[in-house]
């Protein structure tokens, strides 16, 4: 009776089911088969029959005996949890969890690794019973193609209140529906899976799981992990405190590149850290930090980078106490460039106001010239600061046991890292040999592979999906702003183009246009010697082709959020420079410096994204200490872009989370104002040249400048009256300060202006100042004009002005050459030098004419107490060669020697008499 039992409870839907349909076939069948083959039959031998009689009876026989003993299906269900209890199990109530053996690691985000992929063991997980059967769900993978889209047909909506089991990728594709894979390691027992091990878990009840399921195929239960995933972010934010923190601020990326090397190192020697851009910190905030590295540039003459302007406007405040950063251990990594008149302004900044709010440094601070070249310096100090940091970390931490009443000495003993034992995988500076390639030569001075601190979670679409993305129902639809001014604080206007036209020949390699756009209604208020800032676009081709060497969709949207690497929570944005939601294509376009020069970190990320030895091997060498000189043959000189490098390498395929963490931000461009509002109240105008060269090497490639070809592609490229043929142009900008480059406010003092080039745009705006305030002072009349001083004696008492211009030729590039020879004509311009340096066989350039008329100037700088001079273009060789021919004509019509004339010049640029505005 207990076997008979058994037996039928053995007896599921499923047996039941089938064992109907084989009688079903065989009642129908038999009428049929002894009508057809009877009379055959019947003139068989009868042990035929008996043979077939046995053997059917064998089949049915076993069949039986294989459901009575096989397990019940409840026994199957439990098996099935048991052969992936190491990481996931059934709660009481019936809830898939993470089990408590794979929480940290299934909670920790790995940086990239180049692993090979792990086998992939697909199981039909039956949901508990409570549960509404999930959507099919097409395993995320860590390459290859985009998956195939999953009719509607087959998506079933989840009720909101079903807790969706969260299933990691697989590694491998598969078409149409099919069973959740789980990515299980070859060696279950010792291997650890190359991905994330499943997580199973509730979401929190903020997640609409109903509009993610309506989305897509899998998108509730991807959901479901993006929530998950941020629950647990926030959690480890909370008990975990860096040991340092590391805040750069970067206009070009060089700071921002140093930070991130210093912090992969750290990682790599097991010390806790962090990457910050400054304004993502104030002072206050600073109290609680042990160590901090400053890693900070001077951008333009000595004011600081876009990502660092707010907090060192908070860092000048006096009323913060002396005694705010008592408790922080610091150093500072300054950049800056010779060539401009207040240079390592910014870095100092940092060096003099940290000690005087009771910061002390545990190491010393360094200055690194752009102009001799920034890497050897970097890397020496780099090299010598680990000991210098496990000593002030040390020092904190027993601090830190003090206070709490610990033994100071059982604090450093459990916390300090050793230098001896495991690195992380990829971090650290290394040596790698060359297996099996054709030089002897070996990788010295590998960098770090940097953490990523981001995860990037897309938003419904078909993206590529990688090991570092998952994808989730967003509700927020709103259109990205521009990223222009991130963290300058400044104010960005829409304003409309309302003038475009070329000012140079149309035979000539050279275009410089002019621009004037219409500020009427917007309250925008600016002076001479201000700039605009504007956000550029990278060329869409460039864009496009990017996208598909990464096999990306462009439309596809995604967020940002911080990743393991990330450390604690932050307040502001993962990526300050990239406005999430975002799509791929405004990410490359218009976030991202996508053109610029590699540096090695991207370089060495590509390298670990290679399939190929010798492609990765490749990528080692520029990136290493002993491939410098041929990174800047092969890399520097043909200024090889990200697209470039890829295509040069076919086998890599970097992660965009990576990518975003990695590239520079595209970072606004700044223009002189030409024009005087008090000449021109409703517009703003600006000059610039159209940067493009042809660059060495096979191919015939052209380097193209990313803003100033982004107006001329906007503006449809001027025909042959030299006016663009499409004004229907927007564009975002905002207006920043010239600072002490502005005109004097006292008209009876002379001015000597140096502007070579577009150079002289700001100088169109100072004589149409000065004609505007001498206008209304002679005439009396304010309208238009603003505030003026109306003293009837002003045009008697005027100083002189004097400006030199230089370009090629006049017939070529004589900018604003009409205006210029007005303005000396009527009397605002007292000389107008010029310098032609193609017109001849001899260049002629603006020092060359300078000392020509050295007694002239001699005696308006000596002979005057309120003399300015003014330079503005190329800060490279003009500006060094006019402080030159400066020094020789005091010393030369002056009856001075070299140091003190060098000396009288220094003197005014500390009185701001003389300044500067070039670039490099």
């Amino acid at each position: 009776m207990k076997a008979i039992e058994s037996l039928s409870s053995s007896f599921d839907a499923e047996s039941i089911l089938a064992g109907a349909i084989v009688g079903i076939v065989c009642a129908l069948l038999f009428p049929w088969l002894w009508n057809t083959f009877g009379s055959q039959l019947s003139q068989l031998p009868p042990f035929v029959f008996l043979g077939v009689g046995l053997g059917l009876m064998c089949i049915v026989g076993g069949y039986f005996l294989w459901c009575w003993l096989r397990p019940a299906p409840a026994s199957r269900s439990g098996a099935r949890s048991q052969e992936v209890s190491r990481d996931v199990s059934v709660d009481e109530a019936g809830k898939l969890q993470l089990s408590s053996e794979g929480d940290g690691e299934a909670n920790a985000d790995p940086a990239f690794r180049d692993e090979k992929p792990t086998t992939t063991a697909t199981s039909c997980v039956s949901p508990p019973p409570a549960l509404a059967p999930a959507a099919v769900l097409p395993p995320v993978t860590a390459s290859g193609p985009d998956p195939a889209p999953l009719p509607a047909s087959v998506i079933t909506p989840v009720p909101a209140a079903a807790p969706l089991p969260v299933i990691a990728p697989a590694s491998e594709p598969a078409p149409g529906p099919f069973p959740v894979s789980l990515s299980l390691p070859k060696d279950l027992p010792t291997a650890k899976p190359a991905v994330d091990k499943p997580r199973l878990q509730e979401a929190p009840s903020d997640v609409d799981v109903n509009s993610a399921a309506i989305a897509g195929p899998g998108a509730a239960i991807r959901a479901r992990l993006a929530a998950a995933r941020k629950t647990s972010a926030r959690t480890s934010a909370a008990k975990v405190e860096p040991e340092v923190l590391i805040l750069y601020g970067s206009q070009t990326g060089n700071s921002m590149e140093i930070a991130k090397v210093i912090n992969a190192e750290a990682v790599g020697r097991g010390i806790k850290s962090q990457v910050r851009t400054l304004n993502e910190f104030t002072v206050e905030k600073l109290s609680s930090v042990r160590v901090l590295i400053v890693v900070v540039s001077s951008t333009g003459d000595g004011d600081p980078p876009e990502n660092a302007v707010r907090f060192c406007g908070d860092l000048r405040k006096r009323s913060h106490p002396a005694t705010m950063l008592s408790g922080v251990r610091y150093t500072v990594v300054g950049l800056g460039d010779s060539n401009y008149t207040r240079y390592m302004a910014i870095p100092r900044l940092f060096t003099r106001r940290l000690p005087e709010l009771g910061a002390r440094c545990f190491t010393a601070c360094i200055e690194a010239d752009e102009v001799e070249g920034i890497d050897d310096k970097v890397e020496a100090w780099t090299a010598d600061l680990w000991e210098p940091l496990k000593a002030a970390l040390a020092e904190a931490l027993s601090a830190d046991a003090r206070q709490a009443g610990s033994g100071a000495e059982q604090a450093s003993a459990t916390t300090i890292p050793s230098d001896k034992g495991d690195h992380i995988a990829g971090a650290g500076v290394a040596n790698h040999a060359l297996d099996g390639a054709d030089t002897e030569v070996n990788l010295v001075g590998v960098p770090p592979l940097q953490p990523c601190s981001i995860h990037v979670e897309w938003i419904g679409g078909e993206p590529h999906f990688g090991a570092d993305s998952v994808q989730v129902q967003v509700v927020d639809e709103a259109q990205n702003e521009s990223g222009l001014a991130v963290g300058t604080g400044a104010q960005t206007h829409l304003v409309q183009v309302t003038d475009a036209r070329c000012m140079t020949a149309e035979w000539s390699d050279r275009r410089v246009l002019h621009m004037e756009m219409d500020i009427s209604g917007l309250g925008i208020s600016y002076n001479p010697g201000d700039s605009i800032g504007i956000a550029p676009e990278n060329d869409p081709t460039v864009v496009d082709s990017l996208i598909n060497r990464l096999g990306l969709n462009g439309s596809a949207r995604f967020e940002v959020t911080p990743g393991s690497a990330d450390g604690p929570g932050r307040d502001g944005p993962v990526l300050p420079h990239v406005k999430c939601p975002c799509t791929v294509r405004d990410a490359f376009a218009r976030y991202c410096d996508i053109t610029a020069i590699p540096k090695k970190g991207l370089l060495r990320l590509l390298a670990e994204c290679c399939s190929k030895p010798e492609e990765k091997r490749q990528l080692l060498l520029w990136s290493s200490r002993g491939g410098k000189e041929i990174f800047a043959k092969q890399v520097q000189e043909p200024r090889l872009s990200l697209l470039d490098l890829l295509q040069m390498h076919p086998s890599c395929s970097p992660p965009l989370a990576h990518l975003l963490d990695t590239l520079p931000p595209l970072t606004s461009r700044f223009y002189s104002v030409t024009s005087s509002q008090l000449m021109h109240p409703n517009h703003i105008q600006v000059a610039f040249s159209v940067v493009k060269m042809d660059l060495p090497g096979p191919g015939n490639r052209i380097f193209r400048g990313v803003c100033t070809n982004y107006f001329d592609r906007l503006l449809a490229h001027p025909g042959s009256t030299g006016m663009a043929t499409d004004l229907s142009v927007s564009l975002l900008i905002f207006v920043k300060s010239g600072g002490d480059f502005h005109v004097p406010p006292d008209v009876s003092a002379p001015v000597i202006m140096i502007g070579p080039g577009t150079g002289v745009a700001p100088f169109r705006g100072f004589l149409e100042d000065r004609k505007a305030q001498l206008v209304g002072a002679i005439n009396g009349q304010n309208e238009n004009l603003g505030t003026v001083n109306r003293e009837e004696e002003i045009p008697e008492k005027k100083g002189p002005w004097w400006l030199f211009f230089g370009c090629r030729k006049e017939e070529e590039d004589f900018l604003y050459q009409h205006e210029l020879e007005a303005f000396e004509k009527d009397g605002t311009l007292d000389k107008l030098v010029l310098a032609f340096s193609r017109a001849t066989d001899k260049k002629v350039y603006v020092q060359h004419r300078m000392e020509e008329y050295g007694e002239e100037l001699a005696e308006l700088i000596l002979g005057r107490k309120n003399t300015h001079i003014f330079v503005c273009g190329d800060g490279v060789n003009m500006a060094k060669d006019v402080h030159a021919a400066l020094c020789n004509i005091l010393c030369k019509h002056g009856s001075m020697k070299e140091p003190m004339a060098i000396a009288h010049l220094s003197s005014m640029i500390k009185q701001k008499r003389y300044v500067r505005d070039i670039w490099s």
